[in-house]
């Protein structure tokens, strides 16, 4: 997590993304949106972290609430939920409760819930309870079931 300091205080708070061309010295009006917890109706926040394009990782990954990769992670993952955007790629082991592929992956998926959308680029293994693969979804691998 990112921490600033206030304007002539010891106090840190977590950073705040402003927009290029929006006051960079000014506190937020109003409450900063959060993120919902992943159950519907949830009020809990969920951490939220994202891997940006250009962004390489390699090793492993584990973090709470929810993982965004648009860059390229090489090795094992353990987060609730991943997202694997339309640039990102992941080589190696997803361990999670929701996965969602817009990108490549190639490894290992194990999930309770795993989406393939149609722009997805799979070769791995899959070991899920639920299974939905869009048309025009791309999986070259084994799935196998569990409750």
């Amino acid at each position: 997590m990112f921490l600033r300091r206030k304007k002539h205080s010891d106090v840190r708070e977590p950073l705040v993304w402003v927009e290029e061309g929006g006051a960079h010295d000014q506190e937020p009006d109003g409450p900063v949106p959060m993120l919902v917890g992943p159950e519907a109706g949830t009020s809990r926040p969920v951490a939220l972290t994202a891997i940006g394009p250009g962004m390489k990782i390699t090793g492993d990954v584990e973090a709470g609430g929810k993982l965004q990769i648009s860059g390229r992670i090489e090795g094992r993952i353990h987060v609730p939920v991943v997202e694997v955007d339309q640039p990102g790629v992941v080589v190696g082991e997803i361990h999670a409760d929701t996965v969602i592929v817009a990108g490549i992956v190639t490894g290992r998926i194990e999930a309770t819930e795993i989406h393939l959308t149609p722009s997805a680029q799979v070769v791995a293994e899959l070991l899920c309870a639920a299974l939905q693969i869009d048309k025009g979804a791309s999986f070259e691998g084994q799935c196998q079931r569990f409750k």
